[in-house]
């Protein structure tokens, strides 16, 4: 029932064949006693270790993918950097600096004349 399902669904079969099984009704046969427990064991571990090289290679090459984009994305964003400053210095600019302290790029303080002491007086007049 299993195997009429996997069909069905286009599933690849992989299967233990005895000399009491029909090896043509999976797409790979495994020659083995199926009816031994031992024999069951040692092919389920060979597959089993298998599949844990292939996860881990995987997952390596995924690593090394990452590592990868991770200097890339470093290095174009360095470039772009250096291409916008360069870009700056020709148009004459002196650059942008913080936002708040007066540069430019930034907002302008307005100056009060008399300095920043001036302030309205409250109620009793100035102290």
């Amino acid at each position: 029932m299993l195997l009429a399902e996997a069909k069905r669904l286009g599933i690849t079969t992989f299967g233990m064949v005895d000399t009491n099984s029909d090896p043509n009704k999976v797409d790979f046969s495994i020659p083995a006693n199926d009816d031994a427990t031992k024999s069951v064991a040692i092919i389920t571990n060979y597959i089993a270790a298998a599949i844990a090289e292939g996860l881990a290679e995987r997952q390596a090459s995924k690593d090394d993918d990452v590592d990868t984009d991770n200097d890339n994305d470093a290095e174009k964003r360095a470039a772009r950097l250096q291409a916008e400053a360069e870009a700056e210095a020709a148009r004459g600019g002196r650059g942008r600096g913080p936002a708040g302290q007066g540069g430019p790029g930034g907002p302008q303080k307005r100056r009060v004349p008399g300095g920043a002491s001036r302030r309205p007086s409250g109620p009793g007049g100035p102290r």
